[in-house]
């Protein structure tokens, strides 16, 4: 059994004249992340390797929950690919992972993280909210195996739910 929890970003500030790169988190976003994070460590397994994009509002997300959840910040692992991924990007990264990780995060964009979501789950989600969380179950011991709509959602998380 492998585990995979796609997260979306915590809301940006688009107030803030810079490239969309370099876009921080906002209030709302700065509230959100670690309160998404108490949830992760409340209701979710720890992950064994956390990815994410390394634009400003992803990378920052990602160093907060991991600060909340007691994962070690320097062990994230950035990507340039996942900045915009599409599908295949993000099955061509999952499936090169070693095996020895059984459950990872992967933090980044939509429309990348609803599209992903929706193609190797049962889920059928029109939008994924900024900081949500869904995770991932699949029935395989490897991440080469997996495949369209082959994982079911195990829980699915959005900040509005907890205030």
């Amino acid at each position: 059994m492998i585990t995979v929890s796609f997260i979306r970003h915590a809301k940006s500030d688009r107030s803030i004249n810079t490239t969309d790169f370099e876009r921080p988190l906002n209030e709302k976003g700065l509230r959100d992340a670690p309160l998404m994070g108490k949830i992760i460590q409340e209701k979710y397994q720890t992950p064994d390797l956390i990815l994410s994009s390394p634009a400003v509002r992803a990378k920052t997300t990602a160093q907060i929950i991991a600060k909340t959840i007691d994962y070690p910040e320097k062990e994230i692992q950035y990507m340039e690919d996942l900045y915009f991924a599409d599908t295949e990007t993000y099955l061509d990264i999952i499936r090169k992972l070693d095996t020895d990780f059984k459950h990872i995060f992967v933090v980044s964009h939509n429309p990348g993280t609803t599209y992903i979501i929706n193609r190797v789950s049962n889920a059928r989600l029109d939008y994924m909210p900024t900081c949500g969380i869904a995770e991932i179950e699949f029935d395989e011991d490897s991440w080469a195996k997996i495949k369209d709509k082959s994982g079911k959602i195990k829980q699915f998380d959005i900040p509005k739910n907890y205030k």
